[in-house]
């Protein structure tokens, strides 16, 4: 009965030492996933303006292709 007992215990010790180790990964994925959110949040905001300069330079192109 202490061999079941023992190994019982053993079960219990490595499902908690699991469990840590998958709280730990978790933390580190809803890091990563905030992260990237904040990463593409700011490459959209680039590439907003990239475009919005991008069309502007070319209305202003055009303008002065018309007045010409």
């Amino acid at each position: 009965m202490a061999f079941v007992k023992g190994k019982m215990e053993i079960f219990k010790f490595c499902e908690i030492a699991q469990m840590k180790n998958l709280k730990e990964k978790m933390h580190w994925a809803v890091f990563w996933l905030i992260a990237c959110k904040a990463v593409r949040l700011i490459l959209c905001i680039f590439l907003i303006f990239f475009k919005l300069f991008s069309v502007l330079s070319i209305l202003k192109n055009w303008s002065c292709t018309i007045k010409a």
